[in-house]
């Protein structure tokens, strides 16, 4: 199968991350659960993006979460197409380079790594490898995806309301597709 996967809040758990340096760099606490900083800490537009334009670079070595790495390797082994799908902000080509580094220096196969485009986004990055399920926390993205293609929504507190197979862990991402995969031979017999 060909299999999209996003980085932010899939391969990563940045929440912890934009929580302390939001505060740090707000000089409050957040207000609310969201997806979207602006909203996370009730501030501008412009604010976000000076938020982002300072701690990009330390955001883009936040590790991977636990068992992403073996299971992401697992699916390798299995035989599937990797695609990393993301809509990371990327200021200049030096961002993906670190984002290329980031997956050879934690050991995390791939074999293309896509920044969706402003105009049609991941759905064109679907549409581009033709993707079969897309993994991914965006409660945006998945309702925009979902229509086109199965999609895993790894859980968070800021997409509960996506009607979607949910992963709270990779192990959890592996099950999801082994099932999606026998419902496909299934289909095909």
């Amino acid at each position: 199968m060909i299999l999209g996967i996003d980085i932010d809040g899939t391969l990563t758990n940045h929440i912890d991350f934009i929580l302390e340096r939001g505060a740090e760099f707000f000089g409050k606490p957040p207000g609310m659960i969201s997806y979207y900083m602006s909203e996370v800490f009730g501030v501008t537009e412009e604010q976000d993006w000076a938020f982002w334009h300072e701690v990009i670079w330390d955001y883009a070595k936040i590790p991977p979460r636990e068992d992403a790495v073996r299971v992401m390797q697992q699916l390798k082994s299995d035989g599937h197409a990797l695609i990393i799908n993301t809509k990371r902000w990327c200021p200049d080509e030096s961002m993906k380079h670190i984002v290329h580094n980031w997956f050879v220096q934690h050991n995390i196969p791939f074999d293309v790594i896509e920044f969706a485009p402003e105009d049609g986004g991941k759905l064109a990055v679907v549409q581009k490898h033709g993707i079969q399920i897309m993994v991914d926390d965006s409660p945006d993205e998945l309702e925009l995806l979902s229509p086109h293609i199965p999609v895993i929504c790894f859980d968070n507190l800021y997409n509960k309301h996506i009607d979607a197979p949910r992963a709270s862990n990779w192990d959890d991402v592996y099950e999801h597709i082994k099932i999606a995969m026998s419902m496909r031979h299934t289909q095909l017999s």
